[in-house]
């Protein structure tokens, strides 16, 4: 008994001895990173500073197939001892939604979303893995964050990167670049293949600590960050998820679907030339003449006239008649059901990127008839993200279903074979389908007919490659006036479409551009993603 005692004893002082050493070396003999440039003294003194040992090694990002994209390495210059590198010199537009991880500036995008993940700060599940990240800590064992895998496909990314001025060159630029966005979705999960934002910044430079070659007291990094911060094309800004603009008429997709949705309409409901060429609202009159503008198209228009075709024709006053017949709360909550914000209900955007900006509908009280009207078709006081107007489009390839938009395809632990870990399961909104697989096919025929003979189809020949694409793309075309001669041009587009003898479709597309001429322009781009995303997919 004594000598079991005994043991015991010496047991519990040999790890007297080793945890007390671990810590006085660690307080008084453990090496310390210099401060980093232009780190507040006060704070450096105050807070031990962290090093490359004891700094966890941040987990990798991967693209869907694997594909490298960001990684850290060991830099004395960095603080921490770590700096983060990315493929940008393969695949320069991952910086719209990859981001970056700074010590110094921060982070953003999923570099922000994913930071506890990827920094392995997250709690432990058990009683064993609390012990052994207890130990690891304390012995200075090596730790390691989880990596990332995206559902982004760089191969994807890339065609899009390369098409994205491919639109007759009709759009303003900035920095040498016209300035938009165009988002890739699986709408049957909601994962983002690609997204796209111009101008981008590169987040190998943000990171770069060599000595500015004009100031050797500052870094490469540091004189790139404070260019970037203060750039009027504001590169940093991913406006996929922060752009907000008027829509145009690619709204008028959410009017038809919430008319359909009510039932007070079908796709097949018409309207009168009369009815179709003119309503007054609240004492304002509106107007359109779909004859004068489609007239010597593929298909003019006759009379009466059903959605279909006004949706096509993009009639702007059968849409404000739609909008005012479903009245302000049918319209404004189908609207909502896409997590659109209202002033007193501010929603965030559903999607893992913390930066990302909700999309509004601004309604006053009981909105004006003239407003609601105006809104109706895509240009009173709608303030939206193209993610919104993605998430739009998905639903109707969907059958109606809503998945919440994805960036993030899983998370593998260090040393664990990712084919082990399944992918994250769609994340379905508003518990199912938002409307019949019915009303989605009578807006898939809108969307065939836009491109067949409506505001695509009617464009010219330049457009016989939308039209006769072997993706048999159904889309939407928009047109916001903004300020002067320049508007914000949109398309909305999904492929292949059932109306055309395709179907079900597999991808969306939403391509959206500021200052720019006319929404139809941005319908030439289509085909090329098309044709290089679906054959990557199989199809």
């Amino acid at each position: 008994m004594e000598l079991q005692f005994r043991r015991l004893l010496n047991m519990f002082v040999l790890l007297f001895v080793i945890i007390s050493g671990a810590l006085v070396y660690w307080q008084v003999y453990w090496p310390t990173s210099p401060p980093a440039a232009g780190q507040d003294q006060n704070n450096y003194l105050n807070y031990k500073p962290c090093t490359a040992a004891t700094t966890p090694q941040r987990g990798n990002i991967y693209d869907r197939n694997g594909v490298l994209l960001a990684w850290s390495v060991r830099d004395p210059n960095s603080p921490c001892g770590w700096r983060r590198e990315y493929a940008t010199d393969k695949y320069p537009s991952i910086a719209s939604f990859i981001g970056y991880y700074s010590p110094v500036y921060g982070t953003a995008g999923v570099e922000r979303y994913y930071n506890d993940q990827l920094a392995g700060d997250v709690p432990p599940a058990d009683f064993n893995q609390a012990s052994s990240q207890y130990w690891n800590n304390i012995l200075h064992m090596p730790t390691y964050g989880q990596n990332l895998y995206l559902s982004i496909d760089v191969r994807i990314q890339n065609a899009v990167d390369k098409v994205f001025q491919d639109d007759a060159n009709t759009a303003q630029t900035c920095d040498g670049t016209q300035v938009g966005s165009i988002i890739v979705t699986d709408p049957h999960t909601g994962q983002i293949l690609a997204m796209v934002s111009r101008p981008y910044a590169n987040p190998n430079t943000i990171g770069d600590t060599t000595p500015a070659q004009d100031n050797p007291n500052t870094t490469v990094g540091a004189e790139y960050w404070n260019k970037i911060v203060a750039d009027p094309c504001a590169p940093l800004l991913n406006r996929a998820v922060q752009g907000q603009y008027a829509p145009g008429s690619i709204f008028k997709t959410v009017t038809l679907l919430a008319g359909l949705n009510s039932g007070q309409y079908t796709i097949n409901s018409g309207f009168s030339q009369a009815d179709a060429t003119s309503v007054t609202v609240d004492g304002h009159q509106y107007t359109a003449d779909p004859v004068g503008e489609f007239g010597r198209g593929p298909e003019p228009p006759t009379f009466p006239m059903d959605l279909a075709h006004a949706y096509a024709y993009s009639d702007n006053v059968v849409f404000a008649r739609l909008a005012v017949a479903e009245g302000t709360d049918t319209w404004v909550n189908f609207a909502k059901l896409y997590q659109m914000s209202t002033p007193g209900d501010v929603v965030p955007a559903p999607i893992d990127i913390k930066e990302a900006a909700p999309s509004y509908i601004y309604v006053h009280g009981s909105m004006y008839p003239t407003l609601l009207a105006e809104s109706g078709y895509g240009q009173g006081q709608l303030f939206l993200t193209p993610l919104t107007m993605s998430m739009v489009t998905n639903s109707v390839a969907a059958d109606g279903m809503l998945y919440a938009p994805r960036l993030g395809l899983k998370l593998v632990p260090h040393g664990v074979d990712p084919n082990s870990v399944p992918n994250n399961a769609p994340v379905v909104l508003d518990g199912g389908p938002i409307f019949s697989a019915q009303t989605a096919q009578g807006v898939r025929q809108g969307m065939r007919d836009d491109v067949v003979f409506g505001t695509v189809g009617a464009s010219g020949s330049a457009w016989s490659p939308v039209y006769n694409s072997p993706a048999l793309i159904g889309g939407k075309t928009g047109t916001a006036q903004t300020s002067g001669n320049f508007s914000t041009d949109s398309f909305i587009s999904l492929a292949p479409d059932d109306a055309a003898g395709g179907g079900p479709a597999q991808l969306t597309v939403t391509i959206m551009k500021e200052n720019g001429t006319e929404g139809a322009y941005e319908a030439l781009i289509a085909p090329e993603i098309y044709s290089a995303a679906l054959p990557l997919l199989g199809h």
